[in-house]
């Protein structure tokens, strides 16, 4: 069942679009990550959504019902930002409390101190209520900032950046964390990042947002295996990409040969670009002759940068080292068709 749709979103800044025609679809208890690079107009969607913004076109539903007009307080929606806005002069309890105390049909006292005690035990904070913010680590902060957001029980939780400012491996640690919690009582979430790794690790679905609208939504991995355009694949990291043309035999014509091709969905010809993926490329003494520009170990593989004679760069992973400026052949296996 649908829980949100965003429909034809429409939204400048200082006379330039920003969001066009933006449109998205959340299922009840989804999580869906709104992935794209610094500008794209993801924070600015959420801001919509939330109603902190109005949008000059485009209609939003929750649950079926259109959100035009109705105040922020109303719309049954939590947020949690990046800079977490705890009240460093309250302990957790006051601080998880603050949007139950806040809210219109305020809950008596008894039943805020329940909310709260349960919220910090889901979050993993079970006896912290009396602890100050401000002795807490990064990752208690970000845990008191989920239970505020969650306390209140809102029908749809939006992340905005919320683990950007902390370091990598602790980042990991909470985004599986966060992902098993929203999933455990079943939490419709919209979560907002630039880091792809992220986005995969948290959401069922990836909507990839790029010039204010949303080039590709799948599963992460249908979009890691069958990327919609060029800057769906670039933005993934596979930036071997080059122009080809479809012959009626299924393979394709590049400046660096001629290919067996895949085309996962319908392609014009006139658009069509070829993707190298660096698995794909074989590197021995016969082939396509490349030097070696640059060579460095990633993730229990090296990666390797080669230019062929042509000026073609493409990137390359292998088992072993390649020194730098040695002369090798390529053999690519096969490309992929999509998108310029």
């Amino acid at each position: 069942m649908i829980a949100l749709q965003v429909r034809d979103i429409v939204k400048s800044f200082d006379g330039a679009p920003l969001l066009r025609e933006a449109s998205l679809e959340i299922a009840r208890s989804e999580i869906v990550c709104l992935l794209g690079p610094s500008g794209s107009g993801k924070t600015t969607l959420l801001r919509i959504i939330a109603g902190l913004e109005q949008p000059e076109r485009g209609e939003i539903f929750f649950d079926g019902h259109a959100l035009r007009g109705v105040p922020v307080h109303q719309r049954g929606i939590g947020m949690m930002f990046q800079d977490l806005a705890l009240f460093p002069h309250q302990n957790v309890f006051e601080n998880v409390a603050f949007g139950l105390r806040m809210h219109a049909t305020r809950a008596p006292r008894d039943e805020i101190r329940a909310r709260v005690a349960e919220t910090l035990e889901l979050v993993g904070l079970a006896g912290f209520a009396g602890r100050d913010v401000n002795n807490l680590s990064g990752g208690e902060q970000q845990r008191v900032a989920l239970a505020r957001a969650l306390a209140p029980r809102p029908k749809l939780l939006m992340f905005d950046e919320p683990l950007g400012a902390l370091d990598r491996i602790l980042r990991e640690q909470l985004v599986a964390e966060l992902r098993a919690i929203l999933k455990r009582i079943g939490m419709t979430a919209l979560y907002v990042t630039h880091d792809q790794d992220e986005a995969f690790a948290i959401a069922d679905r990836v909507a990839i947002i790029h010039a204010g609208r949303v080039a590709q939504i799948g599963t992460p991995e249908e979009i890691y295996r069958a990327p919609a355009n060029a800057f769906v694949a670039r933005f993934l990291g596979l930036t071997n990409l080059f122009p080809a043309h479809l012959r009626y035999d299924a393979r394709a014509e590049t400046q660096l040969g001629t290919f067996d091709a895949t085309t996962p969905r319908p392609i014009n010809n006139l658009m069509a670009m070829a993707l190298i993926r660096p698995d794909r490329v074989r590197v021995g003494a016969r082939g396509i002759a490349a030097r070696v520009e640059e060579c460095t170990f990633r993730g229990g593989k090296y990666r390797a940068v080669v230019v062929t004679e042509n000026g073609a760069r493409l990137t390359i992973e292998i088992e072993r080292a390649l020194t730098v400026g040695a002369r090798v052949g390529l053999e690519i296996e096969s490309v992929e068709i999509i998108s310029a």
